[in-house]
């Protein structure tokens, strides 16, 4: 038995324990659960939320920190993208002259730019924290 399966007293069925639950026999003092309470016979059941991260250690928090910080990133780029597209429009109506309105679009345009490389950066650090990193 793993530790968390310890830990969390979740105990896989075997066949002699399916059988001795058919039977009606106990386990450890304890009814046996059928395969309707136990998750369908995974294993399973609800672990509370503050239990989910009792094997995680600094490494574990640190990458889940990064992660959560990509994310907060990334999900803040289609706004910033809406208020870089209404100074887009501004630049071509406050512009006193055609020099005036392409010197305006184009630091805009670059604005646009380094919004997409960071949201580029966090969408790859959030990707590769998540999924990858173990």
């Amino acid at each position: 038995m793993s530790e968390s399966s310890r830990v969390f007293h979740l105990d896989a069925p075997s066949s002699s324990s399916s059988s001795s639950a058919a039977a009606g026999d106990h386990h450890h003092g304890k009814p046996a659960a059928s395969a309707s309470t136990a998750g369908g016979g995974g294993g399973g059941g609800s672990v509370p939320f503050h239990r989910l991260f009792a094997f995680a250690d600094a490494a574990d928090a640190a990458l889940m920190s990064l992660g959560t910080l990509g994310a907060l990133a990334n999900g803040a780029a289609m706004p910033l993208m809406t208020v870089l597209f209404a100074r887009l429009i501004d630049a071509f109506g406050g512009a006193a002259d055609t020099r005036d309105v392409v010197a305006r679009v184009s630091a805009v345009s670059l604005q646009f730019l380094y919004l997409a490389v960071a949201s580029a950066a966090a969408s790859f650090v959030r990707k590769y924290i998540y999924l990858h990193a173990h």
